[in-house]
């Protein structure tokens, strides 16, 4: 089974043990990136969030403050994959995917963790994520090489 960035829980009474503080839970309703910035500036601690807008670089660096060693762990609990337009539920994981622990990757404090009924969905939008980023990846590689000739 391949590894992924991300936890999945089969029950949310598996998730008693974590601290309720340190717990960031995302409701599967989130509709439109509006609504998750929104909800994610509401439940993230305002030293983390004074930067986020509306954009998933700003996302990313959230995400990258809060996955550094000096952070406490923080754990993004999803009800299910947020109700994003599927474009934007690719974007999400791809910011997710490059900051989450894994059960396999302990170097970050910022847990994504998602139910085990979703993992199928999970997996395709994980990899649609990884496509697309090594589709920009290339196009940054065959710029770079532009510029130098």
């Amino acid at each position: 089974m391949p590894s992924y960035p991300y936890i999945f829980y089969a029950e949310p009474s598996m998730l008693g043990h974590l601290p309720p503080s340190r717990m960031i839970w995302i409701p599967a309703k989130l509709q439109n990136q509006e609504q998750l910035f929104h909800h994610l500036r509401r439940q993230l601690p305002t030293s983390v969030t004074k930067t986020l807008e509306t954009s998933w670089d700003s996302l990313e660096a959230c995400l990258d403050t809060l996955s550094l060693p000096t952070q406490p762990l923080t754990f993004f609990i999803h009800e299910n994959i947020p109700a994003l337009p599927k474009e934007d539920q690719i974007s999400y994981m791809r910011s997710l995917s490059k900051f989450s622990m894994s059960a396999h990757d302990q170097r970050s404090n910022l847990t994504a963790m998602f139910p085990l009924e979703d993992m199928r969905v999970i997996e395709k939008l994980h990899n649609e994520a990884t496509k697309q980023e090594d589709v920009h990846a290339q196009d940054y590689d065959d710029t770079e090489e532009d510029v130098a000739a």
